[in-house]
């Protein structure tokens, strides 16, 4: 009996996965953890002040009881030290306790709201390629235009030709051309071609990105639906060649050798990231 195939099954695509959580709550988590772990620097140097002036004091007692209480203003002093030291460090104990709370809250609700979040995304993917169908409708309504303007141009060519023929004398926009050539000019270039190098900027889509290193404590660039925007020193940001070379131009060089190295091991720097995207126009 012969034996029969398996049909395999086709490959499914990955399941999109938009950005986790947005940019302003990543920012403020990396706010509450930066304050939360000066706090916590603050508590253990306050522990070791009182572990130092605990130790002071009770060296003062031993020589006391040895000696007589000639050492008794010195430890008035250290143990005043000593009672507000623990006060500060209740001050942060209670400040490290509050911060640990906030960031909980903010993770449960981010964890909770996952799926309502998805959603959502979901729905902005959707109109935008939405509104990228009405970019293609004005483009063409734009190229139709321009078209019409050019033939009103050719006619225009035309009619002062045979105004010279009658030797007529025109004033400035004599032949009504001011407005149009107006109009002309102002009509937007390549408009279909930005609108969807921006969908696919938007939606994560581009092919032609390099991962980058990022060596500042942060970066922050535009958020959009596949990335929120938020990187911290030790993790890699996805540009193109040309938004790297914009962003970060290799310094002055002795050497063809060394721009290239330059090149191959960016160093971003989170001011200019910052001004870069302030005045990009996608």
């Amino acid at each position: 009996m012969p034996k029969t195939k398996k049909t395999q099954k086709p490959d499914t695509p990955p399941e999109r996965r938009w950005s986790a959580r947005s940019q302003g709550w990543l920012r403020e988590r990396h706010r509450l953890r930066t304050a939360l772990a000066r706090q916590q620097c603050l508590a253990e140097s306050c522990k070791h002040s009182a572990a130092v002036l605990n130790k002071k004091i009770d060296d003062k007692a031993i020589i006391q009881a040895r000696e007589g209480p000639i050492l008794q203003s010195g430890m008035a002093n250290d143990l005043v030290d000593l009672q507000a030291v623990e006060r500060q460090l209740k001050a942060h104990e209670a400040e490290i306790a509050n911060l640990e709370a906030q960031l909980k809250k903010m993770e449960e609700a981010s964890v909770s709201g996952q799926g309502e979040r998805a959603k959502n995304q979901e729905a902005l993917a959707t109109l935008l390629r939405a509104r990228l169908a009405t970019d293609a409708q004005l483009a063409a309504a734009i190229d139709a235009v321009s078209a019409l303007l050019h033939q009103r141009d050719q006619e225009t060519r035309k009619m002062l030709e045979c105004s010279k023929l009658l030797d007529l004398t025109l004033v400035q926009d004599g032949l009504d051309t001011m407005r149009f050539e107006a109009l002309l000019h102002a009509l937007p270039e390549n408009l279909l071609l930005r609108s969807q190098a921006w969908v696919t900027w938007f939606l994560g889509e581009r092919r032609e990105t390099r991962p980058f290193l990022v060596s500042e404590e942060t970066v922050t660039v535009p958020e959009t639906l596949m990335c929120a925007g938020f990187y911290k020193r030790g993790e890699c940001m996805e540009l193109t060649t040309e938004e790297h070379a914009r962003l970060f131009p290799p310094k002055a060089t002795t050497s063809k050798a060394e721009a290239e190295a330059a090149l191959l091991a960016p160093a971003p720097r989170g001011d200019d990231v910052d001004r870069y995207w302030a005045g990009e126009k996608l």
